[in-house]
């Protein structure tokens, strides 16, 4: 049987200051792994900013680049995928693919060739070589061009299948509100649809493409992908040249959609032949016969989501109808004014288009200075619960997004926790509780917490704890690959934007804390608040009223990890909610909220602590970041 391999780097944060962050890079590879391993491939690597052991930086990508030649012994029939999502570049005359470490003024030192790239495909030995590169290829200050001739003429000679995001000149753009590069997204939309890879070949996919990324990105720049399949017949055999035993084709492995409690569609039997025809009528301008299939569609599925397509589809048919403007296939969801690969706020505003979400009814609760509860407020807030079947389950509560400031005012707190500074931050859902040792458990395997003292930490209720940062990473991209969404740890701003909610007290219930509200050692006490019961013991989630957002036990129980590297204070912070993971000490990484066994102060929003990554005596819980309609 045909060996299928594939490698894929998604850089979103850069070193140097002179490369600007991106937002969806990780993300894209994230996905076109997913989508690797659903076509059961032998092997896939994935390098991002959030895999502890393959992060994009220099020298791990060139051992894993390495590894394609040296490491991996593969024949005519078999195939290798290369995917890169991130800033490329181009210096006396060579193309470069930049880590997160690559100096734009010495790119022949600090960065990746993409003539290496291409020699280890070929050394590899697979007969069915695919690059796939979502960089722009513009003029980019500070170093010379994007991706030039040189990989153009490389890949026709080596008869390499490759699919550039952009036409030389041009840039590639983000779709902030999917959480995706507006190519990666299309690409993944097209090889899960009718261009299934084991279906179609590079010029039907090209085709698609052409059609659907301008579309994507006409509101801020010419943007029109490029394949290069050479000699003739690489053009038409399939991208995957043997028969696959692919389950029925899913669409895109990208975040939660805001109709939540919907997981992605399952396009199967008469749904999956309606909308291909569909989508053929779509292109051929045909609308009459696209609606009337729209409709069946509407008639036909049992997913919501494909009925909420089959109705925008509806929609746009009826703009179509009245304009005179031609167009080939529908512009899909706008996406939020961008610049070519910045990551820009998102309006957390949801449209009057989005379906109508569930929402549970909660008490929060209000203390004055000695602790004592003067207010119980009642409060709703929109959540869905992802099923994983076998019984265990779990609950994502949608925090809206907004401004704060976060850290310590003057006055107030530790030297770490300042400069206090504004932060945007946009909407995102995350668990109502810390994972579960349940949860961690069936999606692991194991269940860490074993290793503590009996009943006083194992429950299958109570928070998993004895997990590692890089354990927790792990557990985000099981849990990812299971559910089709892209589920990740918190950044620290957005952990105490979701703890704080709203408020600007140390604690979320207000200027003190007491051992009725929250588990942790009562022995002490903070400001003009009491001394309490000291519990001993982790307890179980959900035993505690939940701040003003839903969410429970953000002050003690368990220490809960971010993504962010460990810096001394705020200085030189982000402020769009992005982790930073720029500087600092990469192998310390932040931790927030407090545990069972600390004090009051160490459970307060603002209070940061740092663990080494394979540290195992904390405890997380996930992020999802929506999509807008």
């Amino acid at each position: 049987m045909a060996k299928k391999f594939a490698l894929t780097i998604g850089v979103n944060h850069y070193q140097y200051e002179e490369l600007r962050s991106l937002q969806c890079a990780a993300n894209d590879a994230i996905a076109m792994s997913a989508f690797f391993q659903r076509l059961a491939f032998d092997e896939v690597l994935v390098y991002s900013d959030d895999t502890p052991d393959y992060h994009p930086e220099l020298t791990s990508l060139r051992r894993g680049i390495r590894r394609i030649s040296t490491g991996v012994r593969l024949g005519p029939e078999d195939s290798f995928w290369f995917f890169f999502s991130g800033h490329g570049g181009r210096q006396q005359g060579r193309d470069f693919l930049l880590p997160s470490n690559g100096d734009p003024e010495d790119l022949a030192y600090s960065a990746i060739a993409i003539d290496d790239v291409i020699r280890s495909l070929r050394q590899c030995g697979a007969g069915n070589l695919v690059l796939i590169l979502d960089a722009c290829r513009n003029v980019v200050p500070e170093y010379d061009k994007g991706l030039g001739s040189q990989t153009v003429e490389l890949v026709k000679q080596e008869g390499i299948i490759t699919l550039f995001s952009c036409s030389p000149g041009e840039k590639s753009y983000e779709l902030p509100d999917r959480q995706q590069g507006a190519f990666t997204y299309a690409l993944l939309r097209g090889m899960q649809g009718e261009y299934a890879p084991n279906r179609c070949n590079a010029r039907q996919l090209e085709d698609y493409l052409l059609q659907t990324v301008p579309s994507l990105t006409q509101q801020y720049g010419r943007q029109r992908p490029y394949v290069i399949a050479e000699p003739l017949h690489k053009g038409m055999q399939l991208l995957l040249p043997t028969p696959q035993s692919v389950a029925s084709p899913t669409p895109l492995p990208t975040l939660a959609p805001e109709s939540v409690g919907a997981t992605p569609a399952k396009l199967t039997g008469t749904v999956v032949k309606l909308i291909r025809q569909a989508n053929r009528a779509m292109r051929s301008e045909d609308w009459g016969k696209a609606k009337a299939l729209w409709q069946q569609i509407i008639m036909e599925a049992n997913d919501p989501e494909d009925r909420k397509l089959a109705l925008e589809e509806i929609a746009y048919i009826a703009q179509q109808q009245t304009s005179s403007i031609p167009t080939s296939l529908p512009i899909l969801d706008p996406p939020a004014p961008s610049h070519d690969l910045v990551s820009l706020p998102i309006d957390p505003t949801p449209t009057e288009s989005e379906t109508a979400t569930p929402t549970f009814s909660f008490t929060t609760v209000r203390v004055n200075d000695s602790g004592e509860i003067v207010e119980q407020i009642e409060k709703t807030a929109e959540f869905f619960t992802e099923d994983l079947g076998n019984g265990v389950s779990f609950d994502m509560v949608k925090i809206p997004g907004g401004s704060f400031m976060m850290g310590s005012p003057d006055g107030e707190g530790w030297g770490s926790e300042k400069p206090q500074h504004q932060v945007l931050v946009s909407s995102f859902y995350m668990g109502k509780y810390v994972v579960t040792q349940s949860l961690y458990e069936a999606v692991m395997g194991t269940n860490p917490a074993t290793q503590y003292d009996g009943e006083r930490f194992v429950n299958p209720n109570k928070p998993v704890i004895g997990v590692s940062w890089s354990d927790a990473v792990t557990f985000c991209h099981k849990l990812s690959q299971l559910t089709n969404k892209i589920y990740r740890l918190p950044s620290e701003a957005e952990w105490e934007y979701a703890c704080r909610a709203g408020t600007k007290t140390p604690f979320h219930c207000g200027p003190t804390i007491t051992t009725a509200i929250a588990n942790y050692n009562g022995n002490y006490s903070y400001s003009k608040g009491s001394t309490g019961e000291y519990r001993a013991k982790i307890t179980p989630v959900g035993s505690f009223s939940p701040n003003a957002f839903g969410l429970f036990d953000m002050h003690g129980n368990v220490w809960e990890w971010c993504v962010d590297y460990l810096h001394e204070n705020y200085k030189g912070a982000p402020n769009d909610g992005s982790a930073w993971i720029q500087g600092g000490k990469s192998h310390r990484r932040i931790r927030r909220g407090g545990s069972w066994y600390v004090g009051p102060d160490g459970c307060r929003s603002v209070y940061r602590y740092s663990d080494l990554v394979d540290t195992d005596n904390n405890g997380f819980r996930v992020l999802l970041v929506p999509t807008h309609s």
